[in-house]
């Protein structure tokens, strides 16, 4: 399983993304924009797994544990939303709004900051 240092190289390649073009928040690939985000934090989260052993292999059970590792209560339910905003953008073709994107951002944010606290 990834590493600590591994997951944190992927969430950092995965962010780079969102300075293109393409995929900005006024691009033509907003749904990916979420999408990207969404990704970005699945590896920080992971980061924090990787300290106590754990490997999640699914969403499912990503989602469930988050709830439960105390170190991530606190952006839970930004993480979960995020998740949801994602598949949403994914598979239900939905049109991604402006005001879409920036709940997303909301919710990247809060984990960014919250995981990068633990790990300065």
């Amino acid at each position: 399983m990834p590493s600590f240092d591994k997951h944190q190289t992927q969430y950092l390649h995965n962010k780079k993304l969102l300075n293109l073009d393409a995929f900005s928040e006024t691009g033509d690939y907003k749904d990916w924009y979420i999408t990207i985000l969404f990704y970005s934090a699945v590896h920080l989260v992971d980061t924090e797994f990787s300290k106590t052993g754990y490997h999640p292999t699914t969403h499912e059970k990503r989602n469930k544990n988050i709830i439960t590792l105390s170190q991530l209560k606190e952006i839970s339910s930004a993480y979960v939303a995020l998740y949801v905003q994602s598949r949403r953008s994914r598979y239900d073709c939905v049109k991604i709004t402006k005001e879409d994107i920036e709940k997303a951002k909301e919710y990247f944010e809060k984990i960014e900051t919250h995981l990068n606290k633990k790990t300065a």
